[in-house]
């Protein structure tokens, strides 16, 4: 079928043969159905494009310019969108977006190669985006990232600060010891306090 979903009225829509109404197109959407299928005056219509990069973040490719320059789109595609590619498709402003670029570092440390180059000089974006995915510390050397000397050394600085506030093993192992014992304290009182009230 090479046809494209038109609109026939405001809530009637075709796709070859099968008509749907608008809830109908929607909940296709969401489920996956692939936004290029949709004439290209559809395709601007922001409620459609909203199901499509819910149901495949790949879908913002395929929706109007604007839409992609739309931050609330953007952000849906990334976080719900099951695609961590959805990031290629956001506009060059969003791309340097605090909030839509900490979303797409967040679900994949590789979306840092597409952060704009002021928020990969800036500190705290660097740190907020190693502790939302620490990944992102773990493979800042991988080339694939195409990171600058200036952006790995604020990667370094966050990563030190992130373990420096990290408890460590032994102070963890030490306090859950700890608690272990007062609880087994507690337990050895009740029972005795249990046996002298059955004399």
């Amino acid at each position: 079928m090479n046809e494209k979903v038109i609109k026939i009225d405001d809530n009637c829509y075709k796709y070859g043969y099968i008509t749907w109404t608008r809830d109908r197109l929607i909940d296709t959407l969401s489920h996956g159905f692939n936004l290029k299928n949709l004439d290209k005056p559809l395709r601007a219509d922001k409620e459609l494009v909203m199901a499509a990069v819910k149901g495949d973040g790949k879908n913002l490719y395929w929706a109007n310019k604007a839409l992609r320059d739309d931050k609330e789109i953007a952000i849906n595609a990334i976080k719900y969108g099951y695609n961590a590619y959805a990031f290629e498709y956001v506009s060059d402003r969003l791309k340097s977006d605090r909030d839509v670029a900490l979303a797409a570092v967040e679900y994949s440390a590789f979306n840092m190669r597409l952060v704009g180059d002021e928020l990969k000089h800036d500190a705290d974006f660097i740190r907020d985006a190693c502790i939302a995915n620490y990944d992102l510390v773990k493979y800042c050397d991988i080339a694939e990232l195409r990171l600058d000397e200036e952006t790995k050394q604020l990667i370094d600085s966050a990563k030190k600060m992130i373990e420096e506030k990290k408890p460590s093993l032994s102070s963890v192992l030490g306090k859950a010891e700890k608690a272990s014992q007062e609880h087994n304290s507690k337990l050895n009182t009740q029972s005795r306090d249990d046996k002298d009230l059955e004399k």
